[in-house]
């Protein structure tokens, strides 16, 4: 192509060109769009092309546009909005191949649920039972409508043994561009969710518990969720989907942790214990 060609689009109006981009998805954006031409990378940097396009979408609240600090935020727009609408769940669930993993998580096999020693330093086999696993079948498709989009589609679920199996993500909130400034002044709400169930078979436990926590990893504020199923109640209940929003929760919170845990009331050999699936940890402004 001729390098010295004008483009089209980018010499129109910059109203028009945010209209014309505006019909675009978000995905489409970010994935693509970028990689076109450089006049396109250029208007796609630009923070009020961002700023404007997730007000308009109502993404983001005047609260944080119209904010008297706004300029000193420090805000990475793009970023922000690639966490705020492409990928609104700041967990890793899914490997390198887009499947649902246990790979980003941390794994442990206490003997309480409070107790935090990590995978590595039991033997195989040694606490946790049989350990997590990931199976499938436990989604219907049909019924489990809102569970299978949080679940970014998947008819898989993780899945405890007999004796305490949990896991836990740190999310550092400073690194995916939630400027310490931005959460300070802004305090966005911070949604917490996850499905569990378990078999008809068989009792089963299952603990939530997430902290919000200051740059020295202290703990500001937690959120816990703590239930026992008792055996032949499963199928009554189905999946349970859990849910709490974070507001008002003072000046410092630089991290989250999430953990999640459970295990089956019967000791039976195998996974009969609580099933979890559609975890998520939303920032909404």
């Amino acid at each position: 192509t001729d390098k010295n060609m004008v483009d089209p689009i980018t010499e129109l109006p910059y109203d028009v060109v945010l209209d014309i981009f505006y019909l675009i998805p978000d995905d489409n954006l970010i994935k693509s769009c970028y990689y076109v031409c450089k006049s396109w990378c250029n208007f796609l940097q630009r923070d009020e092309f961002w700023q404007r396009r997730m007000a308009r979408k109502g993404n983001f609240t005047p609260k944080l546009i119209d904010h008297p600090r706004v300029k000193d935020f420090n805000i990475n727009w793009a970023k922000l909005c690639f966490y705020s609408t492409y990928k609104p769940n700041l967990l890793i669930c899914l490997d390198q191949e887009g499947n649902i993993s246990l790979v980003p998580w941390t794994l442990y096999y206490p003997a309480q649920f409070d107790r935090e020693e990590v995978a590595s330093e039991w033997r195989w086999g040694r606490g946790g039972g049989n350990q997590w696993t990931i199976e499938k079948g436990n989604i219907d498709p049909v019924r489990d409508v809102e569970l299978l989009k949080a679940n970014m589609g998947s008819l898989k679920n993780y899945v405890t043994s007999y004796e305490w199996c949990c896991r836990s993500q740190l999310i550092d909130l400073v690194s995916l561009g939630f400027q310490p400034l931005l959460m300070d002044e802004i305090q966005p709400t911070i949604e917490i969710m996850e499905w569990f169930r378990g078999r008809n078979d068989c009792g089963f436990e299952f603990r939530l518990r997430v902290e919000l926590l200051n740059s020295d990893k202290a703990v500001i504020t937690t959120f816990s969720s703590f239930r026992t199923i008792e055996q032949w109640q499963a199928d009554a209940v189905g999946w349970v989907r859990v849910e709490h929003k974070f507001s008002q929760y003072g000046k410092g919170v630089r991290f989250i942790k999430f953990k999640d845990g459970g295990k089956d009331t019967l000791w039976w050999l195998g996974h009969y214990g609580s099933k979890m699936a559609g975890a998520s940890v939303k920032i909404v402004f």
